[in-house]
């Protein structure tokens, strides 16, 4: 649900940041948000919370950031059922109304507000007697927004200006139950600051404290991708970030504030783009390349290591350079951590074309005593038995061992040589935290006639 509603948050506001920029809007966003809003309710119980993986669970700040994307949707004109909103909603007055002053309690608040079903009385008295209490500078930035929704501007500003002086201590590193790190917090109370239009921050100061924490980082989790674009949506829709409107020429062509462009190798090579400064100001510009590598890069990572084995069923290791049609196999992923530490694992195995998986289901230990040594788990928090790779959840503690495994039939299905992409692992949430195998060829023989 959370990786869902992460993915689908943004996608709410693309089309104001499009038509800002002077491009047209995507066709598919409509149908990809839609399709996520039944994936997140298929997922919520009849008392209104929502599983991570499936209904059933009790993670109250999850609760409030699925209800935040459906108000959200709901807002943008997108149909949510009305009972199943409700149910949402009334979950979220009753934790609310009985759990203690937290990251999930002051989520719910700013949720309730946005729906004109918060309690006024509860909110001053947050912001007044209880806002130290709130762990992370996003809580204190949501306390701060319901009072704006409110028409409470002096709280308001109060609570976003402690957020503000919160980001600039060290702010909580690894594992967090409400998904964040220190530049997911920077970017949340730069989205809530500039919706609520408040006035007591410098909004220009705090963009750049959010570029320098992203600068910092070369790989970043859904949470922080979600709330940077939410507050790059919520500036342009603000019209500025303090310092004035933007005017720029591009390729001597006049454009009126934020500017965003996309061109490709041939367009670059057949002349730079041309990009002035025609303001006051200072312009911050981001340039982001993407490409496919020339070569596939070796096997590594950072926190973990994985490796990718097979065997066949009498326990006998195996290498996919000559595999027989109809050949059963074993694979078995392994991942160990270079340390104990508390997670959320994304295991993702693809498979080469000429296999498939041949039974949905992970072995355990128990299936393969044959096979001296292993220690399979056999329950993950998800996982999913693809047409084209094999995908798990895995939530390890600080208390578990370094190493897990985990295993699952193959079947060598259609003849030929085809390429095996890399098995990764990644923290999601920490995704510096990840490991990769190198990638590789699998060759399946044809049966002689």
């Amino acid at each position: 649900t959370e990786q869902l509603v992460s993915r689908a948050l943004p996608l709410l506001y693309l089309d104001q940041v499009a038509l800002a920029a002077g491009l047209a809007g995507d066709p598919a966003v409509k149908p990809r948000v839609q399709d996520a809003i039944t994936r997140v309710l298929a997922n919520q119980s009849a008392d209104g919370r929502f599983g991570a993986w499936e209904p059933g669970g009790d993670d109250p700040w999850l609760d409030s950031f699925a209800t935040d994307f459906l108000t959200r949707a709901r807002e943008r004109g997108y149909p949510v059922p009305d009972a199943a909103f409700d149910a949402a909603l009334t979950n979220l007055q009753n934790r609310a109304a009985y759990t203690s002053p937290g990251e999930s309690h002051a989520y719910a608040l700013y949720v309730l507000a946005r729906n004109g079903r918060a309690s006024i009385g509860d909110l001053r008295y947050l912001a007044d007697e209880r806002l130290s209490d709130l762990g992370s500078p996003m809580a204190k930035a949501q306390v701060g927004a319901a009072l704006a929704l409110y028409g409470d501007p002096t709280r308001a500003d109060a609570a976003l200006d402690a957020a503000v002086r919160d980001l600039a201590a060290p702010g909580k590193t690894g594992w967090r139950p409400d998904y964040g790190t220190p530049l997911r917090d920077a970017a949340a109370v730069l989205a809530l600051a500039a919706e609520s239009g408040s006035r007591g921050l410098d909004l220009g100061a705090l963009t750049d404290q959010v570029q320098d924490a992203l600068g910092r980082q070369t790989y970043r989790s859904t949470q922080e991708n979600t709330w940077l674009l939410l507050a790059a949506g919520a500036l342009t829709r603000g019209g500025a970030d303090g310092r004035g409107a933007l005017r720029l020429e591009v390729d001597a062509d006049p454009v009126d504030g934020a500017y965003y462009g996309s061109f490709d190798g041939a367009r670059l090579a057949a002349a730079p783009v041309v990009i002035r400064n025609l303001g006051g100001q200072p312009v911050d510009a981001m340039v982001t390349r993407t490409g496919v590598p020339l070569e596939a890069r070796p096997a590594g990572g950072n926190g973990y290591t994985l490796e990718r084995a097979y065997y066949d069923l009498d326990g006998r290791r195996m290498q996919l350079d000559g595999v027989p049609q109809g050949q059963r196999l074993v694979a078995v992923v392994t991942v160990r951590a270079d340390q104990k530490r508390q997670a959320r694992l994304i295991v993702d195995d693809p498979l080469p074309a000429g296999l498939e998986i041949d039974n949905p289901n992970l072995l355990g230990s128990g299936d393969l005593a044959q096979i001296p040594g292993l220690s399979l788990l056999d329950a993950t928090a998800h996982r999913e038995f693809r047409s084209d790779r094999f995908v798990a959840a895995v939530e390890r503690t600080a208390e578990d061992p370094l190493v897990f495994q985990l295993g699952y039939l193959l079947r060598a299905v259609s003849p030929g040589v085809f390429a095996q992409p890399p098995a990764s692992v990644e923290d999601m949430y920490d995704p510096a935290q990840r490991a990769w195998t190198g990638g590789g060829t699998a060759t399946v023989l044809g049966t002689v006639q």
